[in-house]
């Protein structure tokens, strides 16, 4: 089950930080999918903040994120990390 995604007009579009890159190409480097846990461990970020980015990407539409903690990387992810040179 994905995690409630919130509305979000066009005034509040999430900004992406270095950050929510970084989050991103852990989970294009893990083979498009990984857990929040992982991304908190590789980058040596607190579980609460992996998660807190996490879920902004996937309110976005860059990633679904599952209770779990599953995070899978969608095409709009993949656009991101492309149009940073990051992929």
């Amino acid at each position: 089950m994905k995690v409630k995604e919130q509305e979000r007009d066009s005034k509040t579009r999430l900004k992406l930080t270095d950050t929510h890159l970084d989050v991103l190409q852990t989970i294009e480097d893990e083979g498009g999918e990984t857990r929040v846990f992982s991304i908190a461990t590789r980058l040596g970020i607190k579980i609460d903040a992996a998660r807190k980015t996490s879920t902004e990407l996937a309110e976005e539409d860059y990633l679904d994120l599952y209770q779990s903690g599953k995070c899978v990387l969608l095409p709009k992810g993949e656009e991101a990390l492309a149009a940073r040179g990051r992929v």
